[in-house]
């Protein structure tokens, strides 16, 4: 939008030619300036749309993307007209373009072209991801764990899995029955996808919310031994109501 300024109406006085963006800003301009230039703003989209046969997603915080990973999920893809869908989240406070734009050539670095960037998703978004997906992959520092909730959200929604797995990972993840182990899978098109997806939400369903119904008897067990049921993500609350200072925070 025009602001009339006087600071403004210095540089429109003395520049030799005046463009703006659209007809509204030409009319604001052309009391002082009636040679002002209509011109217009092209597209800034530029993303490919294009898609293979294959979809692959991966998501969740951006630096549990583990770039060291990425080589032996391309190998696990080799043969399959595939792409590669990215959605991250940010923790709060971290330089949003510096670390995306960081994930974008780590991955770039190994897919190529087949890498497409979906930026942040909200829920519903990644919902719909997730209904269209053929698998997700999801890699962790050491192996998965039970409060990976990124693994139990996919599996939860019927989707085949692949990640890391060790000794302390969940006795539910078993590789080739409701997970793939990066580590020991070879490729592909020897598992049977649709049938590791329904074992995975079979799986997940120990590790998810309890039946509403049930809530009330959970809460009052807690209650009984001075404990709550307040689930939290990062340090603002989850380290000052796990010790003998809880709640006192400066």
């Amino acid at each position: 939008d025009w602001q009339d300024t006087e600071r403004n109406q210095r540089w429109v006085a003395k520049a030799r030619t005046v463009y703006v963006g659209n007809g509204a800003l030409a009319e604001a301009l052309k009391p002082s300036r009636p040679d002002v230039v209509t011109a217009w703003c092209p597209s800034t989209v530029q993303g490919n749309g294009h898609a293979g046969e294959f979809r692959v997603l991966l998501f969740g915080m951006g630096h549990k993307v583990k770039p060291e990973r990425l080589s032996q999920l391309k190998r696990l893809l080799t043969g399959l007209d595939y792409t590669v869908f990215v959605s991250t989240a940010i923790h709060e406070g971290d330089p949003w373009d510096t670390r995306f734009q960081s994930l974008q050539e780590q991955l770039g670095a190994v897919f190529g072209d087949r890498l497409r960037l979906l930026g942040y998703l909200a829920d519903d978004g990644l919902v719909a991801e997730l209904q269209r997906t053929n698998l997700v992959a999801l890699f962790f520092e050491s192996g998965a764990r039970a409060n990976n909730t990124t693994l139990w959200a996919a599996m939860d929604h019927g989707c085949p899995v692949v990640t890391n797995l060790d000794d302390q990972s969940p006795s539910v993840l078993e590789h080739g029955v409701s997970v793939l182990d990066i580590d020991k899978a070879t490729y592909l098109k020897g598992y049977d996808l649709p049938s590791i997806g329904v074992c995975g939400r079979e799986a997940s369903q120990e590790y998810n919310w309890p039946k509403l119904v049930d809530v009330p008897d959970i809460l009052a067990d807690l209650a009984s031994v001075e404990m709550h049921a307040i689930q939290t993500s990062g340090n603002c609350i989850r380290n000052v109501t796990s010790d003998q200072y809880a709640g006192v925070a400066a």
